[in-house]
């Protein structure tokens, strides 16, 4: 009889061991199921929540996509997009003879704010020895001028020639340089009233200049070409009237 008891009360403690593991066992399953669904519905979630809140704030960042893509954008409107006011560039590409009388080289350093320095000082730049082969050219963007300078060195007279572009003379009179412009010629003024004072240049004497501008390519040349034509001119028709 005792040892049915004692069968028995091993039998129940076994039975409640069993029944308390499953129950714990249950248990466990319960909470990993638990853990499993809150990671299931916090990562979409918050996946969710991240990618509104990127898609609908403006990005402010400097490493942002979009203003990357913008800058690109922007650089290549630039280097590709032309203004179409822009310039024509032949406009600013006027072939001009640039060069001095070679005895003006010496005398250059005196004169420097009154003329830019040219390609060369040669004597195939005077009038009597000109030679296109010896002369050097130089794009210009205003006209071609030609300045004949009634010069006096030691004690005797000579022309002394500057050929180059209209800029290449500083400080020049703007009214005079219009009617020159108008007429498309040779003007014949004097030094002081080609040059105006300012305040690092005095008053110049009346020396006599002759001046010529025009406005094709290489076309300063001689120091009157209109007078030429006009003595051309001239000699027809005096030959016709016979």
């Amino acid at each position: 009889m005792v040892l049915c008891q004692i069968e028995s009360q091993f039998l129940l403690l076994s039975a409640k061991k069993k029944k308390k593991k499953k129950k714990k066992k249950k248990k466990k399953k319960k909470k990993k199921k638990k853990k499993k669904n809150q990671d299931y519905s916090i990562i979409p979630r918050s996946t969710g929540s991240s990618s509104r809140k990127s898609s609908g704030s403006p990005c402010l960042l400097s490493g942002c996509p979009m203003t990357s893509q913008f800058t690109k954008l922007f650089s290549f409107i630039l280097a590709n997009v032309h203004d179409p006011a822009a310039p024509d560039d032949a406009a600013l590409r006027l072939p001009c003879y640039s060069c001095m009388s070679p005895y003006l080289e010496d005398h250059y350093p005196y004169i420097s704010h009154l003329y830019r320095k040219p390609l060369s000082f040669d004597i195939h730049c005077d009038k009597h020895s000109l030679d296109q082969s010896y002369l050097y050219s130089k794009n210009c963007s205003d006209m071609c001028v030609t300045l004949r300078i009634n010069d006096v060195v030691g004690g005797r007279r000579r022309h002394g020639y500057m050929r180059g572009c209209l800029s290449d003379l500083h400080g020049y009179n703007h009214s005079l340089i219009r009617t020159l412009a108008e007429r498309q010629g040779c003007l014949d003024t004097t030094a002081r009233e080609l040059f105006l004072p300012t305040a690092q240049r005095q008053e110049l004497e009346p020396s006599r200049l002759s001046l010529c501008a025009c406005h094709s390519n290489l076309c300063n040349l001689s120091v009157s070409p209109p007078l030429l034509l006009i003595f051309l001119a001239v000699i027809l028709l005096l030959f016709l009237m016979r």
